[in-house]
């Protein structure tokens, strides 16, 4: 007994003994210390990010010049300060010299022995962050190398985020919040934290951290300004709605007191059109604190709210002034031709939307291909020539009723609702009975899209889906506008009971039976629930299943049992059909539930054709911007097509969207240098390969982490091209459809080489084999496929190898499958080039051996981009 407690006694005296000896060691350790800049130098810094706010402006070459002389002061009165080099390392990079600013960094890493710890530990920093992907093991050597860099942890927080260790992310931040060297530091690094305290779910901490900060007396006022709209965007996204109430007012404040950039008034009124709030149900007090200010963003905001309440003559003018002052033009797309409508410019509105609608969607007389929308622009011309030759007032104003009542009732069948408003003021003033008449129906037709877009906030909401997208106090406020009850049947159901697309389909019953009390059909909400719970299906075995989007069945339909040929799809697809609309609404394995999308229609029409030997067809959608946006693109996904049914539907809107990127990089290098600066970045031919081992070699030339912005390069190429001595030239909106219809013409490539499974059991298994039977790789190999098809078949390659480009760049971590397949995608594209290249004895490809592949793309020309693709694609065994 004795010697068992002698044992105990000794067991503990040494974890006691332990524990001191670990307390001492805690304690002796020295503190990290902190070298705080100098004044001149923190106040330098603060005037380069204050010129960098400015560069938001027209007068943006210029701001972004004063930024830079600001950084390079900073960086003269702190030598090895990495906060201003860092500066002018994105100053860089958006001129698209990033490659310049790496090349430096490396460079100086190679005199290891020259630097100090504190210089190499910066340098392997600011290094990192240029290397993208392949930069995470320099934040680990900054750290370990100098523990006070607190821009090391800061890149060990963004890694860490970036594969999804939000608490490790967190505890990092903090680190770098500790290390902080001036004011602006503090700053920055505080937001960091903020942004990923909220990605961990700790929203309340985020807040408490941009607050504190806020209450500390050396935040300047251009960090005050950027940190409170931080804060308020974040409240403004919380599922409470005492906070978002005291946002909205926060946000208020901040429009009426701020010099806000075009980017933070764009983010703020976007999350408080959202939310919205009971004191201000008619956006009336935004509409005023956008009011104090001019910029193309306020403007801009400030037109769509004034639509939005019906009363915008106003809003034509802010548009065109906005886009003017952005050098662009003014759009053909929905928000323009409501404008005009609403300054009650019919004729000039349908002209110069039909002017810019696409050559494909027209018919040969030039009208759009489409009747409905044809019958549209026949009226707004006979308007325009009506009563001309009629002799008698009372005549002109019989048949100026007529036509107006027309044209209201043409845009009413083909979905234009908020223009048939428009045109129904003017109907007033001659005949009072048919306007309001025509007022109803169309105001139907808009609540009912608006229903179905509340109805899909509430599925996510009660998901715990919160995006700066999704808020249901949005649907309170109009509520409280349109005076109606606040019943179970509306806004304030659980949405809960929609476990699958049958519920889903069911709950819209009887938003429809309202609509129809003025747009004709069934006003019976228990039967149109009926009817459209029982729409005709697409079944994709256990992994999806889609309510026929129709309008009418296809042959492969009829194969199948749904339908015959040519027949209207009766359900879901003819309620949306009377709508002007398209519609998927479905059901995928494990993606949360039933969703949505509804998109105004174009044209829809049956095609066929093949791609790389196979053949495809299938019913395609053209349309134009979307009144409700699927889950993933809710959540923030950038989504311009899909192949969800047995075709595809194609956004022309979001294409567009493509088509502005281009025209701003045009923009950015015109000017009276503008030759010399394209050919400045079009000669960077990317890094010597450093090693002479052929295989260590080979994976150093066909790196990808570091692209730098190779996705502009090789579009800044294309217009180098089309273009002239003295100006670049243009891509085409037709080019940028072409690519995004073959890319989706590719999916139902595949669909014909595996659908029916029941005929094709070989051919699915040896794919699902290939993905190692994983729903993440089925999805990421099927984007892969298809956009290696639109490399192949696109009029110029470089197009979708930009789009690759970028893909890549931004980085997985999505919420779709696009960005890793196509990291793949280009992994398998350069191991191609390198071999053509390793074989190029006469340097006929104009691509250097010696140097990394993926930053001279842009010197190959659209016919190499097809051939390695084709050779790529036939080694897929995707050519027939």
């Amino acid at each position: 007994m004795p010697r068992l407690t002698r044992s105990v006694f000794t067991a503990s005296a040494w974890c006691a003994l332990f524990a001191v000896a670990l307390l001492l060691a805690c304690h002796s350790r020295p503190p990290v210390r902190v070298d705080p800049v100098g004044q001149a130098a923190a106040l330098a810094m603060e005037n380069a990010q204050a010129a960098l706010r400015a560069s938001e402006r027209p007068s943006r070459a210029a701001e972004r010049e004063r930024a830079r002389e600001w950084a390079e002061e900073a960086l003269r009165e702190s030598p090895g300060w990495v906060a201003p080099r860092r500066l002018l390392d994105d100053l860089l990079r958006e001129d698209l010299r990033g490659l310049e600013a790496l090349s430096v960094h490396r460079a100086a890493l190679g005199r290891r022995g020259e630097l100090s710890n504190e210089e190499f530990a910066a340098e392997a920093y600011l290094a990192g962050r240029l290397e993208g992907r392949d930069g995470d093991e320099r934040f680990e050597q900054a750290a370990s190398i100098d523990p006070a860099l607190a821009w090391a942890q800061h890149g060990l927080a963004f890694a860490a985020n970036t594969r999804g260790d939000r608490r490790g992310a967190v505890a990092l931040a903090r680190s770098a919040l500790a290390r902080a060297r001036d004011p602006w530091e503090r700053s920055f690094f505080t937001s960091s934290l903020a942004r990923f305290l909220v990605g961990a779910g700790a929203r309340d901490k985020a807040l408490e951290a941009l607050a504190e900060r806020l209450s500390q007396s050396d935040v300047s006022r251009t960090d005050r300004v950027w940190l409170s709209v931080e804060a308020a965007c974040i409240g403004l996204e919380d599922p409470e709605l005492s906070r978002r109430s005291t946002s909205y007012a926060r946000g208020l404040e901040l429009l009426r007191e701020m010099d806000l950039t075009e980017g933070e008034v764009g983010r703020l009124v976007l999350r408080m059109r959202v939310a919205g709030s009971i004191e201000d149900p008619d956006a009336q007090a935004l509409v005023l604190a956008l009011a104090v200010g001019q910029s193309p963003a306020r403007d801009r905001a400030r037109a769509e709210l004034m639509l939005e309440a019906g009363s915008a003559p106003l809003a034509m003018g802010l548009l065109e002034r906005a886009l003017a002052e952005e050098g662009r033009p003014i759009p053909a797309g929905p928000l323009a031709r409501s404008a005009r409508f609403a300054a009650q410019q019919f004729g000039p509105a349908v002209e110069r939307w039909l002017s810019e609608l696409p050559p494909r969607l027209k018919s040969a007389d030039g009208m759009p291909a489409d009747a409905r929308l044809a019958r549209v622009v026949g009226a707004a011309r006979a308007l325009q020539t009506d009563g001309a030759e009629s002799a008698r007032a009372d005549e002109r104003v019989h048949h100026r009723s007529d036509e107006l009542y027309e044209l209201g009732d043409a845009l009413v069948a083909a979905g234009w609702f908020r223009e048939a408003r428009s045109v129904a003021v003017a109907l007033a003033t001659v005949d009072l009975d048919r306007a309001l008449h025509l007022e109803s129906r169309a105001l139907a037709g808009q609540e009912l899209i608006d229903g179905l877009g509340r109805l899909a906030r509430r599925m996510d909401l009660d998901r715990g889906i919160t995006t700066p997208l999704l808020s249901d106090s949005i649907d309170l406020a109009r509520l409280l506008r349109s005076g109606e009850p606040l019943s179970p049947d509306d806004a304030l159901e659980p949405a809960n009971k929609l476990t699958d697309l049958r519920d889903l389909l069911a709950a819209t019953g009887p938003l429809f039976a309202r609509a129809n009390v003025f747009l004709g059909g069934d006003t019976d909400a228990k039967r149109v629930s009926s009817t459209l719970a029982d729409s005709a299906r697409i079944e994709y075995g256990p992994v999806a299943e889609i309510a026929h989007p129709g309008p009418w069945f296809s042959a492969a339909d009829e194969r199948e049992g749904l339908g015959k040929t040519g027949d209207a799809v009766p359900g879901l697809a003819a309620e949306m059909d009377r709508l002007g609309r398209f519609a998927l609404f479905g059901e995928l394995a494990g993606s949360g539930g039933p969703d949505g999308t509804i998109l105004p229609r174009l044209l829809i029409e049956h095609r066929s054709g093949s791609h790389l030997g196979v053949a495809w067809s299938g019913t395609i959608a053209w349309c134009e911007g979307a009144d409700l946006l699927s889950r993933a693109a809710r959540r923030g996904a950038h989504i311009s097509a899909a192949a969800l049914h047995e075709g595809y539907w194609v956004d022309v809107g979001a294409v567009r969207a493509e088509y502005a990127q281009w025209e701003e990089l045009r923009r950015d290098f015109s000017g009276l240098d503008s030759r010399a600066r394209v050919e400045r970045v079009l000669a960077e031919r990317g890094f010597t390969v450093s090693t002479a081992d052929s295989a260590s070699a080979r994976r150093e030339r066909t790196r990808t982490g570091a692209l730098l912005r190779e996705g502009a390069r090789v579009r800044l190429a294309v217009l180098r091209d089309r273009g002239s001595a003295k100006e670049l030239g243009s891509v085409e909106l037709e080019e940028f459809l072409q690519v995004t219809a073959t890319h989706e013409e590719g999916h139902l490539c595949d669909r014909a080489r595996f659908l029916p499974l029941s005929k094709n059991l070989v051919a699915v298994m040896g794919f699902l084999l290939d993905c190692g039977f994983s729903p993440a790789a089925v999805g990421e190999t099927l984007e892969y496929r298809a956009q290696l098809v639109a490399l192949c078949d696109a009029p110029d390659a470089r197009i979708p190898l930009a789009q690759i480009l970028d893909a890549v760049e931004d980085g997985p971590g999505g919420v779709t499958a696009h960005a890793a397949g196509y990291a793949r995608l280009l992994d398998d594209l350069l191991d191609v080039l390198d071999r053509r290249v390793s074989t190029d004895a006469d340097g006929g490809l104009n691509i250097d051996a010696g140097r990394t592949l993926a930053h001279q793309l842009h010197h190959m020309s659209p016919e190499l981009v097809k051939s390695v693709a084709l050779e790529l694609a036939s080694k897929k065994r995707i050519v027939r």
